[in-house]
């Protein structure tokens, strides 16, 4: 099962660790546990993990950036 769009604005919408992270359980609750295969391109590469990061001050250790 891929990421619903329900799913995505719950992450774009997160403004904190805890929001982002309950977000993050739910997501893979409802896929036994598992990230769903679309999570780096959408999540990661899409650029709402970094938003996220921008907005909460939280480190992602994460940044994509182009050459």
């Amino acid at each position: 099962m891929l990421l619903t769009d329900e799913e995505l604005q719950t992450l774009e919408s997160a403004n904190t660790e805890d929001e982002w992270n309950d977000a993050c359980d739910k997501v893979k609750k409802a896929r036994g546990g598992q990230y769903p295969q679309d999570w780096f391109k959408r999540v990661i590469a899409g650029g709402v993990l970094e938003r996220f990061g921008n907005r909460s001050g939280a480190y992602t250790g994460i940044r994509i950036s182009a050459f």
